[in-house]
């Protein structure tokens, strides 16, 4: 059906939503951009004859691939594709910084820096008043709770997490206190 609508004039053309590996984060903020660009084709997808003709069709179908549809629809709303969005820039620092420290040739010395500027990053986007508004109520709170044991600028392990561990270890600090460079970096806004 996509297809048609996009053959159609009927929407712009988007890709399929990359839903990357459930078991990581590391893409999270691609999948939720992607699923944003489905906005249109949700939004226009009821109106098609071929989508009506689809949901008449599908009383005929067992009660568990209803219950499957009904639920993909109702995720299919304005207010969630705005949710997507914001949730968006919650992790596409998290996915930039990643994207960084896989290289081979990272500088263990700028993984300090590098975890200091994730979390101002982040920080501005759960401390925006919208945030809570379009996410919902008391998600800024919740995901500072979440993420705030991560930021260890000290290279001790998280306490009270049980196979949780911090963005920064012992290893890293040592490289950057030795670095010269390190010397022009604010490190006492670390805390």
């Amino acid at each position: 059906m996509k297809s048609d609508m996009i053959k159609k004039d009927v929407i712009k053309y988007v890709s399929v939503p990359d839903l990357g590996e459930p078991t990581r984060m590391s893409l999270t903020a691609t999948t939720l951009q992607d699923a944003h660009e489905q906005e249109e084709f949700c939004e226009k997808l009821p109106a098609q004859e071929d989508f009506k003709k689809y949901r008449v069709e599908r009383v005929e179908r067992t009660a568990k691939e209803k219950k499957r549809l009904d639920e993909t629809m109702a995720v299919c709303k304005p207010a969630n594709f705005e949710s997507f969005a914001t949730t968006a820039l919650l992790f596409k620092p998290f996915e930039f910084a990643e994207s960084l420290t896989k290289e081979n040739d990272f500088p263990m010395p700028a993984c300090v820096p590098l975890c200091l500027a994730l979390r101002n990053e982040v920080l501005d986007v759960v401390e925006n008043p919208t945030f809570d508004e379009i996410v919902g109520s008391g998600a800024a709170a919740e995901s500072k709770r979440v993420l705030e044991p991560r930021w260890t600028f000290d290279g001790q392990k998280m306490s009270g997490f049980q196979g949780k561990v911090g963005l920064i270890d012992t290893w890293q600090l040592y490289c950057t206190v030795c670095d010269p460079y390190s010397r022009y970096l604010n490190l006492n806004s670390m805390t």
